[in-house]
């Protein structure tokens, strides 16, 4: 029986954040930070006014096509299959419970961007520590799910989730990491129970 990876979509598969800074563009909405050199978990904390700010939360939390429109995260696709390959792979996401349409717009965008079969595997719960598996790989696993939760949290990289952080000294991986590197992780994981 393969180890049960569980992989977070937005942020290692969904582009949540290219596509929220492509809006705040769009919109005029004036920001501190470049998607490469933002240091906020959430985007809107990197919007200078007051007003725009809640404006551009009030655009994610009411838009209808937000999630079924990200963009793919570079490398996600062929990534997934690798991982698909070695391990039992299961997408598990939280939903933005402010946004109507988000949980049929996940099941949507995993649908076109990955296929049917990866739309049976995908698991929407608000509390990723009630899932078993190996490890979750993430961009912003919940700390406070760590104690309880079967899997290790393994931090899927980007510009503001490492030094300074809450994740900081966690493992980390991207999809432009090698492979053994991740299958390193998971020994560590099986290891650990």
């Amino acid at each position: 029986m393969k180890p049960i990876i569980l992989v977070d979509q937005d942020g290692p598969l969904a582009d949540f954040d290219r596509q929220f800074f492509q809006v705040c563009r769009e919109q005029g909405w004036e920001l501190d930070a470049t998607l490469e050199t933002q240091r906020h978990r959430y985007a809107t904390d990197h919007i200078l006014n007051k007003q725009e700010r809640a404006a551009a939360r009030a655009y994610v939390n009411s838009h209808p096509r937000w999630f079924h429109d990200l963009p793919v995260v570079a490398g996600a696709k062929e990534g997934l299959a690798q991982l698909a390959e070695r391990y039992e792979v299961w997408i598990c996401t939280k939903p933005l419970e402010a946004n109507k349409a988000c949980r049929d717009g996940k099941a949507e965008w995993v649908r076109r961007h990955l296929g049917e079969e990866w739309e049976r595997r995908l698991i929407i719960t608000p509390d990723k520590s009630l899932v078993n598996g190996v490890i979750l790989l993430d961009d912003a696993p919940n700390p406070e799910w760590f104690a309880r939760a079967a899997w290790k949290p393994v931090v899927f990289r980007t510009p503001w989730n490492g030094d300074n952080s809450k994740w900081e000294g966690l493992p980390s991986w991207t999809w432009q990491d090698d492979p053994a590197d991740f299958d390193y992780l998971v020994q560590l994981a099986l290891e650990a129970k």
